[in-house]
């Protein structure tokens, strides 16, 4: 009786299992969609990596290369790949990379469209000749093109050049620069002028504290990271100066979070803190939790004079 329960418990697991994933396999159909993207006019390269109900589930990737390819044959490439799927792969994670070049991918998650890689292959190809950064991927979604820059030599520069040639389409820009201490990473969503930009760029350039990292939401400054002196009186004076210079508010709102240039001393306790300016708006954080144990009382001080200058909570 014994043995007869182990074997039906074992049973029962495994269609338990199996049917935690109820995707069909697609084996025979992730190798002829290799095949035929082998013989697609511009394809260097291409081959799929194939998985059926395993740790993430069912899962198709597919790579392609074509560094000479022209642009038509870019989106012959997808309109081919796109008709091969079908629907075959709709209950499977789709993973899907186009190398344009040696830095230049487009990339999407899920079937890729024909319809706008016309667009993303423009995208890629200006960035691919305007910007000096190690990788820059196009990323297809429903909502817009996403655009991401990796270790870029001028991270402002580069998020110019995206913001060019997106056009006037809804679109998110992330710029990430090489570790250098006069760059910022930044994360942009357009519509956005590209003279729009330049004046927000300028503005934090004259800001009385260093910037770390920007985010650009509704043609305003809406998330920023500074760096600001360790004592009470200096880091409130630079951060309230910071919120009049960008004119930040309820109309305007900011999420502004700084650390200390100076590393407490004796403590794991952080000098840093944030405030969200013209809102209320906190993470569910360890630090939101239990502030006391995360962070020095000095920058405690800092933090809950801010948020009552400046945030909308109730208090």
């Amino acid at each position: 009786m014994r043995a007869l329960f182990v074997l039906l418990s074992t049973v029962i697991a495994v269609v338990v299992l199996a049917g935690c994933d109820s995707a069909p396999d697609r084996g025979v159909e992730a190798d002829a969609l290799e095949s035929r993207l082998r013989h697609v006019p511009g394809v260097a390269e291409a081959s799929t990596s194939y998985e059926h109900g395993g740790s993430r589930g069912s899962a198709v990737t597919v790579d392609v290369s074509m560094p000479d390819a022209t642009d038509a044959q870019v989106v012959d490439l997808v309109r081919e790949m796109d008709d091969t799927m079908g629907d075959d792969f709709d209950r499977y994670h789709v993973d899907i990379t186009v190398s344009l070049g040696p830095r230049v991918q487009l990339r999407s998650t899920g079937k890729m469209q024909p319809g706008p890689t016309a667009r993303d292959v423009a995208i890629g190809r200006a960035m691919e000749k305007g910007v000096d950064a190690r990788s820059v991927a196009v990323f297809q979604a429903p909502g817009g093109p996403r655009v991401d820059i990796r270790e870029a030599t001028d991270s402002q520069s580069a998020v110019a050049t995206a913001i060019e040639a997106i056009g006037g389409v809804p679109a998110g820009i992330e710029a990430y620069p090489v570790d250098s201490p006069d760059q910022r990473s930044w994360d942009v969503t357009t519509p956005l002028s590209v003279d729009d930009f330049r004046t927000m760029a300028s503005r934090v350039d004259r800001l009385p504290a260093r910037a770390f990292a920007v985010a650009i939401r509704d043609g305003h400054v809406s998330r920023l990271s500074v760096g600001v002196d360790a004592s009470e009186s200096d880091a409130l004076t630079t951060l309230r100066s910071i919120v009049d210079d960008l004119g930040a508010g309820p109309d305007r709102p900011l999420y502004l979070n700084w650390t200390s240039q100076a590393d407490a001393v004796g403590t794991d306790r952080r000098d840093s803190g944030s405030v969200t300016v013209g809102g209320c708006g906190y993470p569910e954080s360890a630090g939101e939790q239990d502030p006391q144990k995360y962070f020095t009382d000095a920058a405690l001080a800092v933090q809950k004079q801010m948020r009552s200058e400046y945030d909308t909570c109730r208090r």
